[in-house]
Formats: structure tokens, C-alpha cells, sequence
């Protein structure tokens, strides 16, 4: 079956491309003797056989030694040879005591509001239940729309992997998309994600660091750009009631409050893109700013050993460089990635729409129409709530929910909706990610 998919994913993804050159190109950095990094071209005649991986296109030299260390333990600043100093301890332990505390206070008010606040009567249990067993099909549409979610992460990076090594990895791929996002929600501002994919990649494949970190680094870029673009279009769509929201009768301050936000959120997403961009397109304009961050680290005595990070530093950025430009040269592959990533940002967004109507919730409107406004008004609060630096917005994004949604559905109903909507669209991520963790745990110590 395995194989078989991978012909067809062959046959498909040839189709976009339609490149028939198959010559190998060959680089490699070198130090002159004043300790500045260059690239290289070599060919292949150069260099001994057995240096070549012919499936990565890459080469192998017996000193090179790639970083086996775990980029999450960096990330986090966990060294199992070094003792955890003191007041970092009890930092960490009053944030995550705070983040517990939000998070349950949450839970609380909107629960109180719901079930005892200023509205019509709550529904009692049996009632709730009599809902959902009335609107089943809803709730599966909301796990069908997660499930689409996790394919389009998958397929996104076995073809951005085809496209820079010339292997699907089709395993490795799914399995990366839906770990890695188990770690997005379990991190602050969603960092721990890109750090476990590339590391993933490195130990579940025959491919180089560099290679793993240039398929991580452009599906992050894609995956950014249309966030963006669905955040703006959703922005433009709200704010000139092109939709007919105000016939929603959505308060004035939320809706104030939440565009605000969002904006916030959309410029703060866009500056990490840009970077990465521009050091990773423009390798020149990132061997210039690795001078500068080496003097300005080196006179802070922030930079043991200049030469060593700028080396480091500039590799980085080239290897980068290399795997966005293959990227970028095939418009189709970009595109086609592009509109996975469309599909993704829709799929997670309509776990809401779904998780709703099962809930009898109901904007009069056509049902096409609505689930347009719903995805929406989704859309604006994930920007809103995206710099919140809490696990997964926690908190956060519960009651941007609450706030948009309570008023349209039944007294007792809104706080059930809200903690459904979370257990698809988060909870269930971090348990089925766990345990697929769990199963390749061997293969990633």
C-alpha cells in the first residue's frame, strides 16, 4: 500500500514540476586561513564515492559531525549535565502556576456565566444530550474537518521534502506534522514545534541537519504566508461587513477589542517570516548581519568564539538558502503547498463552525454563508490570540470564543460548545500526538 501511494505521489508531484534535469549540484563551506566562512562549489568527480548520498544529493565527510543534541532541550534551557539553578526553577514554577490559575478562572466565569448568569434557563444534562444525539453528523464533520487538517500538514511536508531531498518520507512527514503540532499547543507561542520536526527528521532519516532544517524552515514560511493572507482577507471581510455581520449584533467594544488584537497578531506573525526570508534568500545580506551580531555578541561577551558562530551561523544561512531557493524555483510545488496550508488554516477553523451546529447554534443565515461568517470571526480570534504566550492560547482563545458565540446559543449551552470545540481542535491533537510519540520514542533518544 506504502509503495503504492508513493507512486502515485510520484506521478503527481512530476506533474507539477516537469524538471528533467537531474544533474546533482554539489557545495560544501570551507575556512580560509583567516577564519572566514565561504561556500564552495565542488563536482562530482571531486569527491570520493562513498562520500555521496545519491538519495539526498548530499555529501558526507568522515570529521563532520552533526548536532545529535536535542533541539527542545536547548529550546528549553533543560541540560541533563548541569543543575537547574534556583530562582530559574521557581520562575518557571510561578509561570506555570499563573497559567493554571488563568486557565481555570476561565473555565469558571464563563461556566457560571453560562449556567447561572443573566440568560434564558439552562439546559439540564439529558437536554444537552438529546442535542448532540439529534445533531450527530455535526460532531462528525468537526473530527472529519481535524482529520483534513492533519492529512494537509502531512502531505505539505512530503512534498516540500520531495522537492529539497528528492524523497517523500511519507511516514516521517505525517508523523512529523502531527507531533510537531502536539508540540506547538504544549509550548508558549506555539515555538516548540519547529525545533522537534527538524530533529525528527534527522534521526527517522538518512538526511543531513541542514536538509532536515530547510524542509522545517519552508513549510514554516508557507504555513506563515497563509496564515497571513487568511487572517487579512478575514480582517478586510469583518471589517467592511461584507459578510453582513452587523446584522449579527456583535458588541461594538469586542469587536473593537479583537480587530485591534488581530492586527497586533498578523504583524508580530509576519516578522519571523520576513526574517527567515531574508536570511535564508539572501545569504550575502545574512553574512553581513552574522558579522555584525558576531562584533555586537563577542563585545557583550555574549560569543565565546566568534569564528566557531559565525561559521555556524553562515552554514545555517546557506543551507537555508538552498532549500527555500529549490522551493521558490518550482511556482507549482509552491503553490500547491501553499493551498495545503489554505486548506489546513479552513480545517481547523470549520472544527468550530461544526462544533457549533451540533449545539443547535444558528445565524439565520444560508448554511454556506454562515459557516463563511463563523470561519471568520474563528479566523480573527486565532490572530488575535496568537502572540497570547500561553500553551496553545489557552485561556485566551476559550474566551474570545465564549465572548463571540455564548449570545447565539441556549442558556447551559455555550460552555459545553466551548470545552467540545477545545477537546477536538486541542486536547485530542496533544493525546493522539502523545501517543505517536510514544511508539517512535526509540527512534528520537
Amino acid at each position: 500500500m506504502k509503495h503504492c501511494l508513493d507512486f502515485l505521489l510520484n506521478i503527481i508531484y512530476n506533474i507539477f514540476t516537469m524538471d528533467k534535469t537531474n544533474e546533482p549540484i554539489y557545495n560544501k563551506i570551507e575556512v580560509n586561513g583567516d577564519g572566514e566562512p565561504k561556500v564552495v562549489s565542488v563536482s562530482a568527480s571531486d569527491i570520493p564515492e562513498t562520500n555521496i548520498d545519491k538519495d539526498t544529493k548530499t555529501v558526507e565527510t568522515k570529521n563532520k559531525k552533526p548536532s545529535q543534541r536535542v533541539i527542545m532541550n536547548e529550546f528549553f534551557g533543560i541540560d541533563n549535565n548541569k543543575p537547574v539553578e534556583k530562582h530559574k526553577k521557581v520562575f518557571k514554577t510561578v509561570v506555570y502556576c499563573l497559567f493554571i490559575a488563568f486557565v481555570i478562572g476561565v473555565l469558571v466565569y464563563t461556566a457560571i456565566d453560562d449556567f447561572f448568569g443573566n440568560r434564558e434557563a439552562s439546559a439540564e444534562l439529558p437536554e444537552i444530550g438529546d442535542i448532540l444525539l439529534a445533531n450527530w453528523y455535526y460532531i462528525f464533520f468537526a473530527f472529519f474537518s481535524l482529520f483534513i487538517f492533519m492529512v494537509a500538514r502531512g502531505f505539505q511536508r512530503a512534498f516540500v521534502s520531495k522537492t529539497i531531498v528528492g524523497r517523500f518520507y511519507l511516514k516521517t512527514s505525517f508523523a512529523s506534522g502531527f507531533i510537531g503540532q502536539m508540540y506547538n499547543y504544549i509550548t508558549p507561542l506555539a515555538a516548540g514545534g519547529q525545533p522537534f520536526e527538524i530533529t525528527y527528521y534527522k534521526k527517522n532519516t538518512h538526511i543531513s541537519a541542514g536538509q532536515s532544517t530547510s524542509i522545517v524552515i519552508a513549510t514554516y514560511l508557507i504555513n506563515q504566508m497563509a496564515f497571513i493572507t487568511v487572517g487579512l482577507s478575514a480582517l478586510i471581510l469583518y471589517r467592511f461587513d461584507i459578510l453582513g455581520f452587523s446584522e449579527l449584533h456583535i458588541p461594538d467594544l469586542l469587536s473593537s477589542a479583537i480587530l485591534s488584537l488581530a492586527i497586533i497578531g498578523l504583524i508580530l506573525s509576519a516578522i519571523i517570516p520576513i526574517a527567515l526570508a531574508v536570511f535564508s534568500l539572501f545569504p550575502r545580506v545574512g553574512g553581513s548581519i552574522a558579522t555584525c551580531i558576531t562584533i555586537i555578541g563577542t563585545k557583550l561577551k555574549l560569543i565565546k568564539d566568534p569564528k566557531k558562530f559565525k561559521y555556524s551561523f553562515l552554514k545555517n544561512v546557506y543551507i537555508n538558502s538552498r532549500g527555500l531557493k529549490t522551493i521558490f524555483s518550482h511556482p507549482s510545488i509552491l503553490i500547491a503547498n501553499f493551498l495545503l496550508s489554505l486548506m489546513e488554516q479552513l480545517a481547523i477553523v470549520s472544527v468550530a463552525y461544526f462544533t457549533l451546529r451540533s449545539f443547535g447554534f444558528d445565524w439565520n443565515s444560508w448554511n454556506i454563508w454562515e459557516w463563511s461568517q463563523v470561519v471568520v470571526v474563528c479566523t480573527i480570534i486565532n490572530c488575535a490570540v496568537s502572540f497570547i504566550p500561553t500553551p496553545g492560547s489557552s485561556g485566551a482563545a476559550d474566551l474570545s470564543f465564549y465572548a463571540f458565540f455564548a449570545k447565539n446559543l441556549s442558556g447551559g449551552l455555550a460552555f459545553p460548545t466551548m470545552i467540545l470545540w477545545r477537546i477536538i481542535s486541542y486536547y485530542l491533537v496533544i493525546l493522539l500526538g502523545f501517543i505517536l510519540l510514544r511508539r517512535n520514542i526509540k527512534k528520537i533518544k
